[in-house]
């Protein structure tokens, strides 16, 4: 009897005490940064155009991860801490020092044994990339096969694993790690490499732009990156896997609604305009 009322106690001790703590959210520094200046003062809960001058594909992640939460039933806080890079993202979210991650990561590589794979958000053929070069390398630009490619110098971070096995097995002549998004932007710009591999952007152009450099897709080719994405969940922490069930039924919500779609199709992830370029893997 002692001991049942000792388990009732503590489990009303820890609901309160979850109720009272945040959800942890862990992103990029490069992401957040471009997501606060995407809402621009906004809730990420009013954001109904995913159109705009920071919008990408893991900018409208941050935002839809907080709104499948809410669409799940979460009322509480919301707390977003950054991080270095993916591979640090992954430690974060096993050691339970936060409860989801703020970009999707690839559900093949997410450890099941210390993190939990949400709902899928991107399904298998869905994600599409571009081979992005600077705007004045003419020997990336005119690439127009697999044979062009193969002679280019790719950078990429091999934590990718997508990314680095597509690269690998199109047996590019050189193939370089570089473990922060930022580092690898700025080294392509500077043509210490010819491409690295991004989502379809939403401008003009779909150029992608990061601190004043600016990067654009080799035109008329694009490749396919094989597997699902979902949203990674810590099995540790207060909140653990119980906020699992939460998330789900909110992305599910978000799907029903087609506002999944469509924040991919505005962020120019989802990008009609290279419908007829040619996939070389």
């Amino acid at each position: 009897m002692k001991n049942t009322i000792l388990f009732f106690l503590f489990t009303l001790l820890t609901q309160s005490l979850r109720a009272e703590v945040p959800v942890t959210i862990v992103a990029p520094k490069d992401v957040i940064n471009d997501y606060n200046l995407f809402l621009n003062g906004k809730s990420p809960l009013e954001v109904s155009d995913f159109k705009g001058k920071q919008s990408r594909r893991d900018v409208v992640e941050l935002v839809l991860v907080q709104q499948a939460l809410s669409k799940g039933g979460y009322k509480g806080e919301i707390k977003i801490i950054e991080a270095p890079s993916y591979a640090r993202i992954n430690e974060i979210i096993k050691n339970g020092k936060a409860d989801i991650s703020g970009t999707s990561d690839w559900k093949e590589d997410i450890i099941l044994e210390k993190q939990i794979a949400s709902e899928i958000i991107i399904k298998q053929g869905q994600f599409e990339a571009g081979f992005y070069t600077a705007t004045n390398n003419t020997k990336a630009l005119s690439a127009k096969s697999v044979n062009d490619i193969r002679q280019l110098t790719a950078i990429s971070n091999r934590d990718w694993k997508p990314d680095w096995n597509t690269l690998s097995a199109l047996k590019i002549k050189h193939l370089e790690h570089v473990v922060l998004w930022e580092s690898i932007v700025k080294m392509v710009n500077k043509k210490r490499g010819d491409f690295t591999l991004a989502p379809f952007q939403q401008t003009e152009d779909m150029s992608l732009e990061m601190d004043g450099v600016k990067l654009i897709p080799i035109p008329g080719i694009k490749i396919s990156l094989a597997g699902n994405r979902a949203y990674l969940v810590s099995k540790k922490g207060i909140w653990g896997e119980k906020i699992l069930p939460i998330l789900n039924k909110g992305i599910k919500i978000l799907q029903m609604k087609n506002i999944i779609n469509k924040a991919y199709s505005e962020s120019g992830f989802f990008n009609p305009r290279v419908k007829n370029w040619k996939k070389i893997n």
